[in-house]
C-alpha cells in the first residue's frame, strides 16, 4: 500500500517537471526517498532533474545509486 502511494507521488514529481519547476520534483522526489532510501525511480528521476539543472555532481550521484541497484536499466542509462 505505501509502494502505491509512493508511486503516486512520484507520478506528482513528473507532472512538476513537465510544468519546468524542477526544485518541485526534487523536493517530492526527497520526500519519497526520505521514505524509501531505494526506491529506483525517485533516484533516477531525482538524478535527471538535477542534470537539467546542470547540477552534475549530484546528478551522477542519484543516477549512480539507482543503477547499482537495477544495473540493467536501459531507461537509467538514457
Amino acid at each position: 500500500r505505501e509502494l502505491a502511494t509512493l508511486d503516486k507521488t512520484l507520478e506528482q514529481a513528473l507532472q512538476a517537471r513537465e510544468r519546468a519547476t524542477l526544485d518541485k520534483s526534487i523536493e517530492i522526489c526527497d520526500q519519497i526517498l526520505k521514505k524509501e532510501p531505494k526506491h529506483l525511480n525517485a533516484l533516477g528521476f531525482k538524478g535527471l532533474c538535477l542534470n537539467n539543472q546542470s547540477r552534475f555532481k549530484e546528478s551522477i550521484e542519484y543516477l549512480s545509486r539507482a543503477i547499482a541497484l537495477k544495473p540493467k536499466s536501459v531507461a537509467l542509462l538514457y
